[in-house]
Formats: structure tokens, C-alpha cells, sequence
């Protein structure tokens, strides 16, 4: 069987949830609990549940949590024998919820995963050579994701990277040698941050409510296939028409945008704009950022 090595966070989440309403500076009665945790952790025991050769790697602190995590671990058939402990308490994540499990707010002391160096890998090397995957995530150091992306070059081992979050995925633009990292696992907001695409997606989304849909062909007047056009994340909105349109005669709406031709007003576009747009979408949606326009 292919031997798995997970490299990454492990730490404990500890959860308060209120039973009424939330009362803030002073003391609410409610439930705590807690529970292993931690990205690299989780899914170290989920692959060892589902039966995998796996074994974990991380740091964890010379006491009672840190206990706890290697024999929550252990228990759900993960090697633990790669866990480093000593230095920092073990990590702890603190969260607080209302009473319907809304989290009104967090603390995540990740002290002891990010005090994991590449010299504590290389002390780990012979767990690393058995392995024919390995998975990380970016609460590592960019320093470790960079001797791991060395280290799966050299042994040709196939290395998988989960960017966490989008504030810790930044780390994966710190590597020098992207190339070598098998794949990575963004969600749509990690992955238009790290693409620079915020911008791009957010004018995407207003052209298509207005109406603006980037194709070759045009669009027929009065066709209300002005809301038909999909964002770049996928996303649909209906077609624009009397029942769901609201026009005020400013020419905003989508079913007033199909109609527009290029030189005939009413225009809050420069001239040629939604023509440019059929064919480069990136050239029309820098008209589209600067006003507010009715939605669909």
C-alpha cells in the first residue's frame, strides 16, 4: 500500500457556545467543548479512518493537549511516531458562537506548528523517504514548503500543498521552485487571491447582472438574454425582463443594456464599450468598476 506522510498543523479546538443571547463583557451561560483538531491532523485521521497508510508530522507542545492529540491520532490508525514534541504549548483554537453556532469571535495560537523548522524535517528524513505522497499545509513556514518542494524534487515524490486560508496562502507564493508541487487545493476566494483576481471576479459578477455577456455573437435587442452570461466563478444569473428587471429609464438595467448599441444613448459607457466586450471582456469591465448600476 502507498504510504501517505501529512506535514503540517495539529492542535486543539476548543468551542463556547452561548445558550441565549450574547451578553459581551461579562459572563454567559452556555456549553464547552473540545476536540482534536488542526488541518494536517484532520486529514492525516480521516485517511487513517478510511484505512490508508498514513503518518503524521507536526508539532506539538510537552503536555496535557499534546497527549491528547497523539492519542486521538493514534487511535484513528495514523503513525504518530513523526510527531516532535517539546518547545511551544501545544496550538490551541478558541472560538466563541452565538446561540444558533455563529462565531462571534476567535483566537488560533499556532505558536508550536509554526516553530516547525526544515531542520526538524530533515531529522524526520527516514519517515519522508518511505512516503509515495506527501501532503502539507501552509501553516507551515514558507522555509519548510520550500525545503519540502526541494526535497519531493529530488526523491521525484508527489507533493500536495492545502492552502489553509487565504491570508496562509500567500505562503505558497513565497515558493521558488512552484513547479515541483504536484497540486494544491485553493477554494474559489484562496485561489482568486492568489491569481489576483479579486478585482477581476467582482467586475465579472457586475457585467453579467447588467447584462454585459461576453460572447462573440451580439445580443439581440429586447432578447432578454442580458442576465443569461456566467461569471468566471461559475456563477448564473437569470435573464433580464419586465417581471425581474426594474427600469427607471437611466439605461442601467440588464434589458436595457442589451438594447444599447455603441453611439446611441442613453450611454454611462464610452462609446464601443459593450462591442469591445463581446471579444475582450478584460477591456469593457474597467467601465463597468466605476459606477454602481441596477441589479437584476
Amino acid at each position: 500500500m502507498a504510504r501517505i506522510v501529512v506535514i503540517g498543523g495539529a492542535n486543539v479546538d476548543i468551542k463556547g457556545r452561548v445558550d441565549g443571547p450574547f451578553i459581551a463583557a461579562t459572563s454567559n451561560p452556555g456549553r464547552v467543548s473540545e476536540a482534536a483538531g488542526g488541518v494536517a491532523r484532520n486529514i492525516a485521521h480521516n485517511l487513517g479512518l478510511l484505512g490508508a497508510d498514513v503518518a503524521l508530522i507536526a508539532r506539538i507542545g510537552d503536555d496535557e493537549r499534546g497527549y491528547y492529540l497523539r492519542r486521538a491520532t493514534g487511535s484513528a490508525g495514523v503513525d504518530v511516531d513523526g510527531l516532535i514534541v517539546g518547545g511551544d504549548p501545544t496550538g490551541a483554537y478558541l472560538a466563541l458562537l452565538d446561540g444558533e453556532g455563529e462565531l462571534l469571535a476567535a483566537v488560533n495560537d499556532m505558536a508550536a506548528t509554526e516553530g516547525l523548522t526544515p531542520h526538524d524535517l530533515e531529522a524526520r528524513q527516514p519517515i519522508l523517504a518511505k512516503a509515495s505522497f506527501i501532503v502539507a499545509d501552509c501553516n507551515l513556514s514558507p522555509a519548510c514548503l520550500n525545503w519540502l518542494v526541494a526535497s519531493a524534487r529530488r526523491s521525484g515524490t508527489r507533493l500536495l500543498i492545502e492552502p489553509v486560508s487565504v491570508a496562509k496562502s500567500m505562503r505558497l507564493l513565497e515558493i521558488t521552485d512552484r513547479v515541483a508541487i504536484h497540486a494544491i487545493t485553493p477554494n474559489r476566494q484562496q485561489l482568486e487571491a492568489l491569481t489576483s483576481q479579486e478585482r477581476a471576479c467582482r467586475r465579472s459578477r457586475c457585467a453579467c447582472r447588467i447584462g454585459l455577456c461576453p460572447r462573440r455573437r451580439p445580443l439581440r435587442p429586447g432578447g432578454g438574454s442580458g442576465g443569461r452570461a456566467g461569471s468566471i466563478s461559475a456563477e448564473h444569473f437569470r435573464p433580464c425582463h419586465d417581471g425581474n428587471c426594474r427600469c427607471d429609464g437611466s439605461g442601467r438595467c440588464g434589458r436595457c443594456r442589451s438594447r444599447l448599441r455603441p453611439r446611441r444613448g442613453p450611454w454611462p459607457w464610452r462609446g464601443g464599450a459593450p462591442r469591445s466586450g463581446r471579444r475582450r471582456p478584460e477591456v469593457a469591465l474597467q467601465f463597468v468598476g466605476r459606477r454602481r448600476h441596477v441589479a437584476c
